[in-house]
């Protein structure tokens, strides 16, 4: 019958955005790693150019600025990265919030269909 079809048709459809939604977070999860790894990377690199840095040392002043410059980027560019994951996800558990109602709907009706 039509309904039950429709029904598999809603249920497939949740499945998948759950299953979108659950990359999406692991994606977001492994984004945030590397690039927390990165910005650790960049915090060592400007501490140590920082130890080695003396008073009177202008490439060394100019070596720090241009770290710190990358590492504020890198920063930067993690937070844009994690704000897209956040509405990717946010959408995606909209788009799952629908389905589920669309399969409740369809599944009232067909009980009220059948009373």
């Amino acid at each position: 019958d039509t309904e039950a079809a429709r029904k598999a048709e809603l249920e497939a459809e949740a499945t998948a955005l759950r299953d979108a939604l659950a990359a999406a977070k692991a994606q977001k999860a492994a984004l945030e790693a590397e690039s927390e790894a990165q910005l650790t990377s960049l915090r060592l690199r400007v501490d140590s150019a920082a130890q080695r840095l003396t008073e009177h040392d202008t490439a060394k002043v100019a070596e720090l600025a241009a770290l710190r410059a990358e590492l504020e980027a890198a920063n930067a560019s993690k937070t844009a990265l994690a704000h897209a994951k956040d509405a990717e996800i946010a959408d995606l558990s909209a788009q799952l919030g629908r389905a589920t109602q669309s399969i409740a709907e369809l599944e009232a009706q067909r009980k009220a269909d059948a009373a």
